[in-house]
């Protein structure tokens, strides 16, 4: 709740500097851009030694609103100084980088939980591991639009595995074709399905 705070509180401060400079009918982009940019930076190191929340929040929102700022006049010199072939093929990859806000809203969130928890907690054990449905099916027609899930509430545990590739390879409805296991039941396969074939 308090990191969904922060993001409205930043999206709040994004929004009143837009606003505030498209209300300028004159104003110096470069200018702009580099105040933004030193204000961003300042910004960033004193909310890191924030303890305060509402402080953090109020330095959030104007870090989101140097954030537009800069966003804003990066997005006015890019219109007005790249030719007009290669105009696209910029904004293209300007548009790229706008995906990584989105990454760090993922770890900013993953952190603040984190900080959370010790916050709360004199000590705390962070455990890897992941919560799957591996027991649910389906049953009914998607065409009569009686489809019924089941076994939903059926939840297992999974941790201590010791590696990425093993909870990728969790037999498991919905993931990926597990081949941890086939080198132990590949030759019984064989076999039976030969026996079968004859």
């Amino acid at each position: 709740m308090g990191f969904g705070v922060l993001l409205s509180i930043g999206s709040l401060g994004a929004t009143i500097a837009s606003f505030s400079i498209a209300s300028f009918n004159n104003i110096n982009i470069n200018k702009l851009l580099a105040f933004s940019l030193i204000g961003i930076g300042i910004t960033l190191i004193v909310f890191s030694f924030t303890e305060n929340y509402l402080t953090g929040m109020l330095l959030f929102g104007v870090l989101f609103a140097f954030g537009a700022s800069s966003e804003n006049a990066i997005t006015t010199l890019v219109q007005n100084s790249v030719p007009d072939g290669m105009r696209g093929k910029v904004i293209s990859l300007q548009t790229v980088t706008w995906g990584f806000s989105a990454l760090s809203g993922l770890v900013g969130g993953y952190l603040s939980e984190i900080k959370d928890n010790n916050r709360k907690f004199d000590r705390t054990l962070l455990i890897p591991g992941v919560e799957t449905i591996p027991f649910y099916f389906w049953s009914g027609s998607n065409y009569d639009k009686n489809l019924i899930a089941h076994n939903l509430d059926k939840h297992l545990l999974v941790f201590g595995m010791p590696s990425v590739q093993g909870y990728e390879q969790l037999p498991l409805p919905n993931s990926n074709f597990s081949k941890e296991y086939m080198h132990e039941f590949l030759n019984k396969f064989i076999i039976i399905s030969f026996i079968f074939i004859l």
